[in-house]
């Protein structure tokens, strides 16, 4: 009987924790929002009923919504969840311009779009699709990766619509500099232009954008959320315990 209470239990968790998937696909949940479903979440997880006390919680909640792996009980943290599951535009955004949206404005956090650029890089091909000022195209790295200072001498419009096969053409980069020349930025304008004298553009093959978290290079909603959890440690047997047979109780409460 427990077994099928605690199985009942965690249908229903997911249940609650899939109603808000569609919103957050399109919308940021506000912090108050995601805190009253968090309330739920976590009284019906420990009791059962819409309301609970402080004693019966026997794991913080930040920890029950982190992956097995490194210790939760595999619950969807939403805000992280939500923040993955707007990533597909950005993707599909840089992939694929034949959608009707492609070229509308859009509004995206500073948190999404900061995970998306260190999770993508670009193979190089001819130039086409990657933004030369920001993308991670010069083996594996962007240019404010290596040259910091002199990324922000150019105007952030110019860096979101550069692309390498402009830039590259009469060495129109250079054009692209604006800001203050200070010690520092000519430095690593010169350490730039080394590096790109041995840059060749391959005419007959378009740029391939990677999705770094994956082993066939494509985006998927699961790799980007579980690319926040990187850097927490693992606890050993997490995944030998997921696979097991043990009653769902039993597997839930070691």
């Amino acid at each position: 009987m427990a077994h099928v209470t605690t199985n009942k239990y965690l249908s229903v968790l997911k249940y609650l924790s899939a109603i808000p998937t569609h919103t957050a696909l399109a919308v940021n949940l506000s912090p108050w929002v995601i805190k009253c479903i968090d309330k739920l979440r976590r009284n019906f997880l420990w009791s059962g009923t819409e309301k609970t006390r402080n004693g019966h919680c026997l794991l913080a909640w930040p920890r029950v919504c982190r992956p097995p792996e490194p210790g939760g009980l595999g619950i969807p943290d939403l805000q992280r969840f939500g923040f993955a599951l707007r990533m597909r535009w950005l993707w599909l955004k840089r992939t694929d311009d034949h959608r009707s949206w492609f070229q509308l404005p859009a509004e995206v956090e500073g948190e999404v779009e900061s995970m998306f650029q260190a999770s993508i890089y670009i193979e190089l091909g001819d130039g086409g699709k990657a933004l030369f000022w920001s993308d991670r195209w010069l083996q594996g790295k962007s240019l404010m990766d290596l040259a910091p200072c002199l990324v922000n001498a150019v105007c952030g419009r110019v860096k979101k619509r550069r692309i390498v096969a402009q830039a590259l053409q009469n060495r129109q980069w250079i054009s692209d500099i604006t800001g203050a020349l200070t010690v520092q930025v000519l430095l690593e304008y010169l350490q730039v232009w080394d590096r790109l004298q041995g840059v060749r553009l391959q005419e007959n093959q378009s740029d391939k954008i990677c999705w770094k978290w994956t082993s066939d290079k494509m985006f998927s909603t699961s790799s980007a959320y579980l690319a926040f959890f990187i850097g927490q440690h693992p606890i050993k047997g997490a995944r030998i315990l997921r696979k097991t047979r043990a009653p769902v109780k039993c597997k839930f409460f070691i």
